[in-house]
């Protein structure tokens, strides 16, 4: 009886042992879930700040090339992109993309560029109303030949809108 006792008691702290290390595995998994939602929550809340900051600028009056800068700087540092740039259909022009804000190299070079309707990922991102990405830039059939020969190797492009209708994309690229 006695044997069969320590056996008994044997038995019970290895099931005591493998529930504890069961629990400590749910554990972490739940404190590596809870590390992901804080970066989550962090990442909105920068994001918020910044958006603030921006519709802060606009109701002060600021110019509407610093907001327009402010706005791409913002995608660049939060998507962690070389470069953001912001391309708009100019009044004069609707067959034309006016490149009107860019954070990034070659930013001042650029400014003022205008791409032809139906070139690049911008005027994709307008036409289908939705996100655009382009793993590969260097061989998309679509890509903007100045872009690509100044070595965009990825990016994609949001539609920008006003009042409802496609005005210009916001791009993001590295």
């Amino acid at each position: 009886r006695g044997m069969a006792h320590v056996l008994s008691l044997s038995l019970r702290l290895f099931r005591l042992a493998a529930e504890e290390r069961r629990q400590r595995r749910e554990a972490e998994t739940q404190s590596q879930l809870n590390q992901r939602l804080l970066d989550s929550l962090q990442e909105r809340q920068e994001l918020l700040e910044r958006l603030a900051r921006i519709q802060r600028s606009i109701t002060h009056g600021t110019v509407r090339e610093d907001v327009l800068d402010a706005i791409c700087l913002g995608a660049r540092e939060l998507l962690g992109d070389e470069v953001a740039a912001l391309q708009l259909v100019p009044p004069d022009d609707p067959d034309v993309l006016e490149l009107v804000a860019m954070r990034g190299r070659d930013a001042l070079e650029l400014r003022g560029l205008r791409v032809a309707r139906g070139q690049g990922i911008a005027w994709r991102a307008m036409g289908d109303g939705r996100l655009v990405v382009s793993e590969d830039y260097q061989r998309d059939e679509g890509a903007e030949s100045l872009f690509r020969d100044r070595g965009i190797r990825a990016g994609m492009a949001a539609p920008v809108h006003e009042s409802g209708r496609a005005v210009g994309s916001l791009i993001v690229a590295s």
